[in-house]
């Protein structure tokens, strides 16, 4: 994850939403703490994470119709999150690692990287781009 903080680009441009809780339990899971302080972890199956992102997902009754069924957009997020606050965006390495170890939901989006500054203060950062696929959204009750 260090690396693809440095340098966040992605060859195929798509970028990967991992949850700030899920992130969170993770590291409660594996004794992240005591890992840093090169300790021996204190593993407890008891603190095992939930399904990944599912903290994002919205949950409304909506029915969605894509012109693509495989469209990574059919995946309904919660309105008004917050990068860094609710999530991460990870390149498709990290992803594959958490969800080969834990059950989730894939969250992509395609997205382009802006870089800031110059010399020695250059920041980048990803920008994820709206989809303009057409929607078609029906309420039910």
């Amino acid at each position: 994850m260090e690396e693809f903080k440095k340098n966040p680009e992605t060859p195929d441009g798509y970028y990967y939403f991992l949850s700030n809780k899920a992130l969170k339990e993770w590291k409660e899971y594996l004794d992240y703490p005591n890992i840093i302080a090169e300790k021996k972890p204190n593993i407890s199956i008891s603190r095992k994470p939930a399904k990944v992102n599912e903290d994002l997902v919205s949950v409304d009754k909506l029915y969605l119709q894509y012109q693509e069924k495989q469209n990574p957009c059919a995946i309904v997020l919660k309105p008004d999150l917050v990068e860094g606050q609710d999530y991460i965006l990870v390149d498709k390495s990290v992803w594959e690692y958490f969800s080969s170890k834990f059950p989730g939901t894939e969250i992509r989006r395609k997205g382009i990287v802006e870089v800031e500054g110059e010399g020695e203060n250059i920041k980048k950062k990803i920008v994820l781009v709206k989809d303009m696929h057409v929607v078609r959204i029906l309420f039910v009750e």
